[in-house]
This record gives structure tokens, C-alpha cells and sequence, in this order.
């Protein structure tokens, strides 16, 4: 919108067509699939689709592999966040085999801003606001 308006176009305030507790959804999603995207090239599309063919592992264990690292990577939301990041990942790795790569990118997406408006909107506060997820 903000780059709209600066070039020129006249968009109107279209933030008035839905509650006001879901203003800034919209950026969340695009910082989102952005961040997701990018996990899941690394952790889907490299560590179960790239290295098994250069190294000769199977892809069932490549998925076990990639799933244990990336439940690592959010290690900041403690034991219990790596156990259901780890689950998760195991499930994103099973997807890429089947959907590729887009299909599990969307789906991390929609995870991740599912999981932030309801925490928005559990603690009471704007989406988009700031504090930061």
C-alpha cells in the first residue's frame, strides 16, 4: 500500500473493509512466506531433495535428518517447541516428497501466520502491532 500511494496511485483506504484486529495481517503474510520459503529451500528442498542425490542417501533419511535440524533451528522455544518443530518438520519433509517444494512452502506460510494472528488475538492486541512475534 505504502509503495502504491508513494508512486502515485490512489488505492484509497482499503483497511476499513475488515476489523481492525486484523490490520497488518497482510505484511505478516509477506514477511512470512519469505521467512517460510526460505526454510523450507534449506531444510526441504537442500537437505532432503539436493544432498541425498549428491551423497547417496535415501530420502526417507534425509526427511529424519532435515526434521531433527530444523526442530534444532527454533531450539529458542525451548524442549518442548524443538519436539513439535522437529514433528512438524517431519511432516513439511513427507510433503516435499509428494508436493514439492511450493506445496510445503504455502503450508509452513499459512502455519505461521495462523500462529501469530492467534497469538495476537489471544493476548488482546492488534495484528501487526508492534511487539513482534
Amino acid at each position: 500500500m505504502w509503495l502504491l500511494r508513494r508512486l502515485g496511485v490512489s488505492v484509497g483506504d482499503l483497511s476499513t473493509l475488515y476489523p481492525e484486529r486484523y490490520r497488518g495481517l497482510g505484511w505478516y503474510a509477506v514477511g512470512y512466506a519469505g521467512q517460510s520459503t526460505m526454510e523450507e529451500a534449506i531444510f526441504r528442498a537442500g537437505l532432503v531433495g539436493a544432498v541425498p542425490v549428491a551423497v547417496g542417501v535415501s530420502p526417507r533419511v534425509a526427511v529424519v535428518v532435515a526434521a531433527v535440524g530444523f526442530g534444532l533451528a527454533h531450539a529458542d522455544r525451548g524442549p518442548a517447541g524443538v519436539v513439535v518443530t522437529g514433528t512438524t518438520g517431519l511432516v513439511y519433509g513427507v510433503g516435499f516428497l509428494t508436493a514439492g517444494l511450493p506445496g510445503v512452502a504455502a503450508g509452513h506460510t499459512l502455519q505461521n501466520v495462523l500462529d501469530a494472528a492467534g497469538k495476537r488475538l489471544r493476548n488482546g492486541r492488534q495484528i501487526g502491532a508492534s511487539g513482534g512475534e
